[in-house]
């Protein structure tokens, strides 16, 4: 993926279109994506979604986790207190106290970035920068997540069926199948 240092529009560009060029290339960073006060991160690395982080309250893992029924009101404030005197990450709160368990933990994560990129996918406008980076977190912070089933998922979702048909280009062409990478 050519470096940008520059902002692309989201209402010429789509997302679905960004997230599938920094899959084919191989590419390691973070897609910074804006729209008004919102912001979102999809990180990749080697041309993998590997994380994802955003600043809506409704997509942190502590809401995750309430709206999903895996953490109470009460264990949710007793581990926010937590995290706020040590400093250390909700997630590792929640399992050093065993309100969940590593793999728990795991899931929902990885059905928060999901949601995160998921969301993103729908955008029609706002911005998109791509921040190019060997490797944007800890290889043991990394999540396995299908980028494929997830573009598949958001374009069935855009609202606009003629910009999705812009982007696919002519009718006419011929399609071949290929192998995803690993």
């Amino acid at each position: 993926m050519e470096t940008r240092q520059d902002v692309a529009d989201l209402s010429r560009v789509l997302a679905a279109d960004e997230i599938a060029r920094a899959r084919n290339d191989g590419w390691s960073g973070v897609l910074a994506l804006s729209q008004g006060e919102v912001s979102k991160g999809i990180y990749f690395l080697d041309g993998a979604i590997v994380f994802a982080a955003s600043t809506v309250e409704e997509d942190r893992l502590g809401a995750c986790l309430f709206r999903a029924g895996r953490i109470s009101e009460p264990q949710f404030r007793a581990a926010m207190r937590e995290v706020e005197a040590s400093g250390y990450p909700l997630g590792y709160v929640l399992v050093e106290s065993r309100v969940l368990r590593p793999d728990e933990l795991k899931g929902a994560l990885a059905s928060q970035v999901e949601r995160i990129v998921l969301s993103v996918l729908r955008w029609t406008s706002g911005s998109l920068r791509q921040e190019p980076m060997d490797r944007p977190l800890p290889a043991d912070q990394a999540l396995e997540i299908d980028a494929n089933r997830l573009l598949l998922l958001g374009m069935r979702q855009f609202p606009d069926a003629e910009r999705l048909e812009r982007s696919l280009g002519d009718p006419g062409r011929r399609l071949r199948r290929v192998s995803p990478p690993h």
